[in-house]
């Protein structure tokens, strides 16, 4: 029952926010061991491809407002959700019906275009014993169990 499958909306979502600020931490240049890994599996969620491709213009347009953001990085498409969450009640109300309630429209709105997100973050936070072993991690009782 510890698996993100069972998880709540709220809980799934926060993950992937704690991920995030997890990994802006990380050495960048030349980059950490841990965000290549990342990055690596940005090639698995997204294609390896820009990311931006799956999401509206009504999205990529608030984005660029504030920050720029590598399409092409796993890193910056969660950077991307941690900021339009945590600035949602600044949003303009068409983007807000575009992502629709937290947590719930908000999560579905990225899972559905990036359905590996959850899983593949999740596994690799989960694979590493270092990082599942973390406080920010510890309470989503990780295991080291699960298998990709």
């Amino acid at each position: 029952m510890t698996h993100p499958y069972f998880w709540t909306p709220s809980l799934r979502l926060q993950f992937l926010l704690d991920v995030s600020d997890r990994f802006e931490i990380e050495n960048r240049d030349p980059p950490s061991d841990l965000l290549l890994s990342l990055e690596k599996v940005g090639k698995e969620v997204f294609g390896g491809a820009d990311w931006s491709k799956k999401c509206d213009r009504t999205l990529l347009e608030n984005l660029g407002k504030y920050r720029r953001y590598d399409t092409k990085s796993l890193q910056h498409l969660l950077r991307a959700m941690r900021n339009k969450k945590h600035h949602y009640q600044d949003l303009p109300d068409h983007a807000k019906k575009l992502f629709g309630s937290i947590p719930e429209g908000f999560l579905s709105y990225f899972t559905s275009r990036f359905p590996k997100l959850l899983l593949k973050t999740y596994y690799l936070i989960d694979s590493n014993e270092t990082l599942r072993n973390e406080t920010v991690f510890v309470h989503y009782k990780l295991t080291g169990n699960w298998s990709t």
